[in-house]
């Protein structure tokens, strides 16, 4: 059986954080080291639909929400060690002005642990660019408003899918094929309107393996909240074994399932 393919997902890299610069830079360094290649949301997608067993060992990188911090303290860490890396910006938050200053600039961010969704926490359209060309990182949608349809009945899927899509399309100059489902929320319906509005995959955040012959539109992920590199070693190691991450993707978070099933009850 060939190996799954991990997706890591990421929030904020920056001091304060359970993931600081040092932290991203030493789980790069291990991915490096231990000759895994970050693969583009593209080469992922055609890895899964070929079909084909290739047992390099590859992940994809992403970023969910467009954080400041990104632009400031990831970026220059994915072009010191080349790393490919994907995205998802609430557009509605994006914001205006010039490139601010990275950290080997001298840049820093807000306190994003108390500010966090404050003006000027979140990446520019200028920073979104210059990401863009560097052919390092490319820009997906997390919808306009990161309203989910299961907490909020009011949010209009088909526009909210649409409408960042085209915003980020027109304001970078470069298609935007990929969504990342704003608080994992999904279903069938919402996955087929991503396909009618021209997505050519989404990403959950559901856990499991991503193997050839899986649709693009599933794609599941490993969240990175932890600052120890042994455990994410290890944790790597269980996202690529496709039987092992499979079956913990059934059991994952059945404890606060079964509570919600008792509180609807109650």
């Amino acid at each position: 059986m060939s190996k799954s393919l991990p997706i890591l997902l990421y929030h904020h890299v920056s001091p304060g954080r359970a993931i600081t610069p040092q932290v991203f830079e030493d789980q790069l360094r291990w991915l490096k080291e231990q000759k895994i290649q970050a693969l583009s949301l593209e080469k992922c997608a055609d890895r899964l639909t070929s079909r084909s067993v290739d047992e390099k060992r590859c992940c994809a990188i992403t970023f969910d929400d467009g954080y400041l911090d990104n632009w400031v303290y990831a970026f220059p860490l994915l072009e010191k060690y080349r790393m490919k890396a994907a995205i998802f910006v609430i557009t509605d938050r994006a914001e205006e002005g010039a490139e601010r200053p990275r950290s080997t600039q001298g840049g820093t961010v807000p306190d994003t642990a108390h500010h966090e969704r404050e003006p000027g926490s979140f990446l520019n359209w200028a920073e979104m660019k210059a990401m863009r060309a560097s052919g390092l990182v490319e820009i997906g949608s997390h919808s306009c408003s990161h309203k989910g349809f299961r907490r909020d009945a009011a949010w209009n899927i088909p526009r909210e899918l649409h409408d960042s899509k085209q915003q980020i399309e027109r304001r970078l100059g470069s298609r935007c094929d990929w969504l990342a489902w704003p608080w994992g929320d999904y279903d069938a319906a919402a996955v087929q309107t991503a396909r009618v509005v021209g997505y050519q995959g989404s990403l959950t955040t559901q856990v499991g393996a991503n193997c050839p012959g899986d649709s693009p539109y599933y794609l599941k992920r490993m969240d990175v909240k932890h600052p120890s590199l042994d455990w994410f070693s290890k944790r790597y190691a269980l996202f690529e074994n496709t039987p092992l991450v499979t079956m913990y993707g059934m059991v994952y978070g059945w404890d606060r399932k079964v509570k919600s099933q008792i509180r609807r009850l109650w």
